[in-house]
């Protein structure tokens, strides 16, 4: 298991570490337990417009508008 850091300011991490302690857990455990079970059911689908990317060339001047 490859493991991460992540940065906290210092009284976030003391708060993080006596919440984790006053439940018999590290902090790391702590943060993994507030984690819903279905989290992968909310991570958001890639944009319906995902599929348009370079659909317009921006190095070209567009059609002047014609009036209505």
């Amino acid at each position: 298991m490859s493991e991460h850091f992540i940065s906290l300011p210092k009284n976030v991490y003391c708060h993080l570490l006596t919440v984790a302690k006053t439940q018999g857990m590290t902090p790391a455990d702590w943060i993994a337990s507030q984690i819903p079970t279905n989290v992968d059911q909310q991570i958001p689908q890639t944009s319906s417009l995902s599929g348009l990317i370079g659909a317009i060339n921006s190095q070209v001047e567009p059609s002047p508008r014609k009036k209505e």
